[in-house]
């Protein structure tokens, strides 16, 4: 065991605890320095996400009342936030911050279990930053806070049953945040198949089913049990044959090159996952730790890398693998600044993509302009809001819904299983009020395949819409238009 470990597990045991207390608050402060500059700054997605919550808090549950794939715990969590302090894009992104200390906490911890604090605090160091960088997509912070506590329960002392049972807990919540964790649950279920009886599994699978089983009852009461099968599990699987084209050499290039802004953390880590006798770790938590990579790493691919945000997942087994090995793997001498060159070329790769250059600051002027414009009209109750591409804020800012189940603006503009233009006509065809179109840096949506929305919503404007105000501001240039 190297030598600071030593020196670690010797301390009295209230200096060991003093010892971790003094780490956990060091990367929650290093985290919470990357990701607070990021609160005020816009994504291309927060406006949805803040708007399917908002409707959520108002009695109309996703599926019913929005249109998408992602399973509902990430609403969930967003919705019960915008009770506490109001559907704010500061809501929005305080949720993700939250989710990334817990993340720290949870590698540190994986870690601590692994006797590796050196690797763990310097894998949950770099994991801070990376994920202010990348992670620029809200609903995937909970999802790897989530699949990371999980490890760090089921790699906890203490009775096997205990611990299968809140790890499958979590890792139900986790499948119930994005459908891809039920790989990374599979690792989990064959640690505890393999090492804890035969009993341990079983009640692992039965944790695990508590939360989809909770929420298809709770959509169940509401009368959308269907349709929150179709578009979870149905919809869901026909997404990467129905929208991305399948091309292997273009889509193993962007796999390849989305991990490369993890810089030397991948290559180590599976330097790490092929000779784990170099790791110094029990053989069935160094099976754990790379069964979490192998899982990571085959959602991704299976995803194809279409997105950046997808790194989330891989980031902590492969950080706490690549310290590992790099810690471990080679001779003792200058594994501090082996250690310190991993940290600094991993940043290196990734900063030139960090999220605080594709965000821009959210432009609350222009939609407090166009809200205005919309109360000028004096909208009645039952009145309704179509927002296009740009502009979902004023849906809260207006407090007025859409007029049929909200979509994301790709997905109601663009080919989407179950989705795209046809949902966009029969949105006009429900008659809203009034209709935002929005553009950003001046520019509309476009379609990468198949037909666009934009004729259909211009027919329907220039046939039944008038022009009432016109918001140009820094990020968003807002059309506002109501019904003649």
């Amino acid at each position: 065991m190297v030598e600071a470990t030593v020196r670690h597990f010797a301390m009295p045991r209230d200096e060991s605890r003093l010892f971790d207390v003094a780490a956990l608050g060091l990367l929650s402060l290093w985290t919470l320095a990357f990701g607070w500059p990021l609160l005020h700054r816009e994504g291309f997605d927060d406006a949805f996400f803040s708007e399917a919550a908002h409707l959520w808090t108002q009695g109309a549950p996703p599926y019913l009342a929005t249109f998408d794939i992602k399973p509902p715990g990430f609403f969930a969590l967003l919705a019960l936030a915008q009770e506490l302090f109001g559907p704010r894009i500061e809501t929005l992104h305080g949720l993700s911050l939250a989710c990334n200390v817990i993340t720290v906490a949870a590698i540190y911890g994986v870690a601590r279990r692994l006797a590796a604090p050196v690797a763990g605090f310097a894998a949950a160091a770099t994991y801070g930053p990376l994920a202010a960088f990348l992670v620029a997509n809200d609903a995937y912070p909970p999802l790897v806070a989530l699949v990371a506590v999980a490890f760090w329960i089921a790699l906890s002392p203490g009775g096997a049953l205990a611990r299968a049972a809140l790890s499958g807990l979590v890792c139900g919540a986790a499948v119930m945040t994005k459908q891809t964790a039920v790989a990374e649950a599979a690792v989990l279920f064959v640690f505890f198949a393999r090492g804890a009886g035969r009993l341990a599994p079983a009640v692992f699978l039965a944790a695990g089913a508590v939360a989809p089983l909770g929420f298809f009852a709770y959509f169940a009461l509401e009368g959308g049990a269907g349709v929150f099968w179709r578009d979870v599990v149905v919809t869901a699987l026909q997404r990467p044959d129905g929208v991305e084209r399948v091309a292997f050499g273009v889509d193993a290039a962007r796999i390849a090159l989305r991990l490369s802004h993890l810089g030397l953390a991948v290559p180590l880590a599976l330097a790490g996952a092929f000779w784990p006798g170099k790791l110094s770790l029990a053989p069935d938590r160094a099976r754990a730790l790379v069964g979490w990579l192998a899982a990571a790493l085959a959602a991704f691919a299976i995803q194809r890398g279409e997105g950046l945000a997808y790194l989330g997942p891989v980031m902590p087994p492969a950080l706490l693998l690549a310290f590992l090995f790099a810690e471990r793997g080679f001779e003792r001498a200058g594994r501090g600044l082996r250690v310190a060159a991993v940290a600094l070329l991993s940043f290196e790769a990734a900063f030139p993509l960090r999220a605080s250059a594709v965000r821009r600051p959210i432009d609350r002027e222009a939609t407090a302009r166009a809200a205005s414009l919309v109360a000028a009209a004096r909208p009645a109750p039952g009145d309704r809001l179509l927002a296009l591409d740009f502009g979902g804020w004023v849906n809260i800012a207006t407090d007025l819904a859409p007029p049929t189940p909200y979509y994301h603006r790709m997905h109601l503009l663009c080919r989407f299983p179950d989705a795209g233009p046809p949902r966009l006509a029969e949105a006009f065809a429900a008659a809203p009020r009034f209709v935002i179109v929005g553009r950003y840096l001046g520019a509309r949506t476009g379609c990468d395949a198949g037909p666009s929305g934009w004729p259909i919503a211009e027919a329907a404007l220039a046939a039944g819409y008038r022009e009432i105000g016109h918001v140009g501001g820094e990020t968003d240039d807002l059309v506002v238009y109501e019904r003649r």
